[in-house]
């Protein structure tokens, strides 16, 4: 039986490599690594001087775009992850 691409054909990321797994399977088993309950700490630092309206790329659960919304700053989210809540702008 051939072995299955659980990549689909395409080149891993480099923490697919590290984990042998798809990118979503870092959600299935609680919290991706990364996803601490809070906004990044350099965001804390730095969001009250960001002007102009910030992309949180890879937004995940959304920590730091929550916390530019509470400073009232404006921001753009996108996330890939199938199953993922599209962007939103505020």
């Amino acid at each position: 039986m051939p072995e299955v691409d659980p990549f689909g054909g395409r080149s891993p990321t480099c923490h697919e490599r590290m984990t042998g797994l798809p990118w979503d399977a870092s959600y299935h088993e609680g919290p991706a690594p990364w996803d601490f309950g809070g906004p990044q700490p350099a965001i804390v630092r730095a969001a009250g001087s960001f002007t102009g309206t910030v992309l949180d790329a890879g937004c995940g659960s959304g920590e730091n775009a929550l916390r530019l919304e509470r400073l009232g700053r404006r921001f753009d989210t996108a996330h890939l992850r199938r199953g993922q809540a599209p962007g939103r702008t505020r």
